[in-house]
C-alpha cells in the first residue's frame, strides 16, 4: 500500500470522500478513563464523531454506569468527585417515603436542584430542594432555577415515571442544564405535560406558595435508589468491537487493520448490521482464567483490558471493563490475511493509577 495513500485512510472508513483528520481518538475512552491516543490520521474525525453518539448512550444505559456510579471515574477520566461527568439521574426514596430526584456519585447519593409541585385541598404549594453540599449563597442557585424554570421547553425535558411518587406530586429538577419530570407512573404523560405547562404559567406570575421548611431541603439518610435502563445491546456490542478495534490498531499498526480481512467487522461497527455475529459473552472457562491472575497488588482493582489473539484463521479480542468478571469476546475476522505485530498481546488501562500498559509490561510489573 503506497505511503501517499495509507495516510490519507481512516481506519474504519477506509478511502471514503472527504474525510477530516483534526481529531485524535483515545484507544479505551476517556470516560473510562483512558489517556492514550491513536496517533492523529488514523481514526477520522466522521469516524469519531460516529463512535461519540454510542459511547454517550453506553456510559449511560448500561451496567457500565452503575460501575462509574460506585467506582468512577468521572467526566473525561477524572477521579475528582467535582468532576462526575453525566451522572444518571432517577428517582431516590428515603427510609421516611419522600421522594426526590438525584444520582449516585462513588457510591454517595446527591440531590439535583429541584422543585416539587403539589396539589391539594389547600390549593398549589412548591417546595424547593438543595443538595446540602452546594458551596455559596443557596439563594443565588433558588433564583437562578427559578430563572432558567422560566424560561424551559417541557418537550424537551427527560420523563420519569415512579409509583413511589405521590399522584398529586410532581417533581421538576434541573442537572447540568437539562431537565428531569418526575411523575407518579398511573398518570398519563400528556395530561402531566399540560399541568407542568399550567403550573410554570403560576410560578412566572407568583401564583404558588413557596414552602422554604428545612424537611425539604436534604435526604439526610441513605435513600434507596430505582434507576431504570435501555440498553441497547446493537450499540452496546459495537462499543465493545470499536474499543477491541482501536486496540489491535495500536498494537499492529493502520495498514494492518486496513486489511480487508477486517472489511465485515468494520461495516457492522459503522453500520450496526450483523454486529451480533462479532460480538458475544467470552466462555466461562475464558472468563474464570483470567480471573485467577493476581494483580491487585501492583495494579488497580478495576482495571480494563483487551487482549488480542489468534485461534488458527481468526484473530479475537477479548474485552473486560471494570476487572475480568465479565468479558466480551469480540471476533475481528476468522479469515486472518496478515501477521500481528505479537500474538497474543493485549492493552491494560488502570484509570485507578492514572497509567496504560502494553501485555509485555502489565506482565512485567507482576513480577
Amino acid at each position: 500500500m503506497e505511503k501517499n495513500t495509507l495516510e490519507n485512510m481512516c481506519v474504519y472508513y477506509k478511502d471514503a470522500e472527504g474525510l477530516r483528520f483534526e481529531k485524535q481518538e483515545h484507544i479505551i475512552p476517556a470516560f473510562l478513563g483512558g489517556k492514550k491516543m491513536l496517533d492523529q490520521g488514523v481514526v477520522s474525525d466522521q469516524a469519531n464523531e460516529l463512535f461519540s453518539g454510542i459511547e454517550k448512550h453506553v456510559s449511560m444505559e448500561s451496567f457500565i454506569n452503575i460501575n462509574r456510579m460506585f467506582l468512577g471515574p468521572g467526566k473525561r477520566g477524572s477521579k475528582n468527585p467535582k468532576k462526575s461527568g453525566n451522572a444518571k439521574v432517577s428517582v431516590m426514596c428515603a427510609p421516611d417515603g419522600k421522594v426526590s430526584l438525584g444520582y449516585i456519585l462513588l457510591g454517595k447519593p446527591k440531590q439535583i436542584m429541584q422543585c416539587f409541585l403539589e396539589t391539594d385541598t389547600d390549593g398549589n404549594k412548591l417546595t424547593m430542594a438543595i443538595d446540602a453540599e452546594r458551596e455559596g449563597d443557596l439563594k443565588k442557585y433558588v433564583d437562578q432555577f427559578f430563572k432558567d424554570l422560566k424560561k424551559i421547553d417541557i418537550k424537551k425535558a427527560v420523563y420519569i415515571s415512579d409509583s413511589r411518587i405521590p399522584e398529586n406530586q410532581k417533581i421538576l429538577g434541573n442537572h447540568n442544564g437539562r431537565w428531569f419530570l418526575a411523575y407518579n407512573s398511573m398518570l398519563d404523560k400528556n395530561v402531566i405535560e399540560q399541568e407542568i405547562t399550567e403550573s410554570i404559567s403560576k410560578i412566572k406570575n407568583k401564583n404558588f406558595m413557596v414552602d422554604e421548611s428545612e424537611e425539604h431541603k436534604i435526604i439526610r439518610k441513605q435513600p434507596e435508589f430505582k434507576i431504570k435502563y435501555k440498553m441497547d445491546m446493537n450499540k452496546f456490542f459495537r462499543f465493545c468491537a470499536k474499543v477491541a478495534f482501536n486496540v489491535s490498531t495500536h498494537l499492529n499498526g493502520k495498514e494492518f487493520m486496513l486489511n480487508e480481512c477486517f472489511d465485515e467487522i468494520r461495516e457492522a461497527i459503522i453500520s450496526g448490521e450483523n454486529i451480533n455475529n462479532y460480538v458475544h459473552l467470552c466462555p466461562e472457562n475464558l472468563t474464570k482464567t483470567f480471573g485467577r491472575i493476581h494483580y491487585t497488588d501492583k495494579y488497580g482493582e478495576h482495571i480494563h483490558s483487551v487482549i488480542c489473539f489468534q485461534i488458527e484463521e481468526e484473530y479475537c479480542a477479548m474485552v473486560n471493563f471494570y476487572g475480568f468478571t465479565t468479558c466480551i469476546l469480540v471476533k475481528l475476522t476468522n479469515c486472518l490475511k496478515v501477521y500481528p505485530m505479537t500474538e497474543p498481546n493485549g492493552f491494560f488501562c488502570d484509570w485507578e493509577n492514572g497509567k496504560e500498559y502494553n501485555m509485555l509490561n502489565f506482565i512485567e510489573g507482576l513480577a
